[in-house]
């Protein structure tokens, strides 16, 4: 049986939009994305204590690994547990204003004065603990930083210090916009973190 023309024409125009996104948010007038990535800033900076769990890929010139990475924060301490990609635990990274310490699969721990040597020494990695405290919520680090903004007005690129910081994907948690993932380059190293759970209450 042959179709109506008009049949067609409607069925041509249907398939057309199947491809269309739809859950992609529109871009904010290049006014007012200042304005909001700067409350974007004050929302975040007063969330201190967060959980996140996640997936890691280091690559250095040497090699390559993927861990886990489960990262609870309260305040200014820190509690970050690594692991195998079949859950074994590797490390346990904890910080607080008394000093940092590295526990190890082996019964190791080993103490420092900051989390980056403790990494460097024990694990190979160049991994800025003190600095992705800040990343990884989608806002600079204290100090000089160059942020560029995204359409919606949030963090997409960030030079910081050796680094350079993207941020490939946002996920909305409440009524919070936070990292979904990001890849933190630096010159040794270049670091993909993609977060599948955030608790930004903690």
């Amino acid at each position: 049986m042959r179709l109506p023309l008009l049949v067609i024409i409607l069925l041509l125009g249907g398939c057309s939009t199947l491809g269309t996104d739809s859950t992609q948010p529109d871009p904010v007038p290049l006014g007012q994305r200042m304005q909001l990535w700067q409350q974007h800033q004050i929302e975040l900076s007063a969330i201190q204590d967060w959980e996140l769990s996640g997936k890691l890929g280091i690559r250095t010139t040497e090699r390559s690994s993927s861990v886990y990475l489960n990262w609870k924060q309260r305040g200014s301490g820190y509690r970050i547990r690594i692991s195998s990609v079949i859950g074994q635990t590797l490390a346990l990274l904890q910080g607080s204003s008394q000093g940092v310490a590295l526990s190890t699969a082996d019964h190791e721990t080993l103490y420092a004065s900051s989390p980056e040597q403790l990494l460097r020494q024990k694990l190979g990695w160049e991994f800025p603990v003190s600095s992705l405290q800040y990343w990884i919520k989608g806002i600079p680090a204290p100090g000089n930083s160059e942020p560029q903004l995204n359409d919606q007005g949030l963090l997409d690129q960030l030079e910081q210090g050796e680094w350079s910081i993207r941020f490939t994907r946002y996920q909305k948690v409440g009524d919070l916009q936070l990292p979904g993932r990001m890849v933190v380059e630096g010159p040794h190293a270049r670091l993909t973190f993609i977060i599948n759970n955030w608790n930004p209450k903690g």
